[in-house]
């Protein structure tokens, strides 16, 4: 297994006693797990109890949790990852230090703007939303009122009315009418 440093992608030689004189993997599960977590501590990088489990090739089950069949070593590789990150620096920050009362401020500020920003225009749309729905309203009870006086007032959407055409309110033509004009009866 290659160790995560290496890019060459070698297998890593067969595990050896670290500083801290611990035997290698093989035999006791608690011994594997003491192994593992001086060599990482060693190592100096941080880990956790996944990493020591993996270098330790056995299963993270055996000290993930609490209640696990290995409480003692567990709290030894919580007290190791503790260790290791106590001794290391903290990160440092992209503009230099750390950051100021005056710039909390500044942000702080700028979330209230915004804020009312998105307040403001919300409130705008909600209006909005009002007067298109009074407009359909007040549109609806004049087609209410003038159903069939007039073709542009009707809503294009809606069939025609019974008997009426769109040209003015009209009926369509009823048929053959007699000589004098007035509808006459076929036969």
């Amino acid at each position: 297994m290659a160790d995560e440093g290496d890019v060459t992608g070698q297998p890593e030689s067969p595990p050896v006693a670290c500083q801290s004189g611990i035997a290698p993997p093989g035999g006791d599960p608690a011994g594997d797990f003491r192994w593992a977590l001086a060599r990482l501590v060693d190592r100096g990088t941080p880990f956790s109890l996944s990493e020591v489990a993996r270098v330790a090739r056995r299963s993270r089950t055996l000290i993930g949790y609490d209640g696990c069949d290995l409480p003692d070593v567990r709290r030894e590789v919580l007290d190791g990852i503790a260790s290791v990150d106590a001794r290391r620096p903290a990160r440092p920050r992209r503009d230099g230090g750390a950051p100021t009362v005056g710039r909390i401020s500044d942000l702080e500020a700028r979330l209230r703007r915004a804020d009312s920003r998105n307040a403001v225009l919300v409130s705008r749309a909600l209006e909005a939303e009002r007067g298109r729905l009074t407009a359909e309203r007040r549109l609806q009870r004049l087609r209410e009122r003038t159903r069939g006086a007039s073709p542009f007032l009707e809503d294009p959407c809606e069939p025609a009315s019974s008997g009426k055409d769109r040209s003015g309110g009209f009926e369509a033509d009823p048929g053959p009418r007699d000589d004098h004009g007035e509808e006459g009866s076929e036969g």
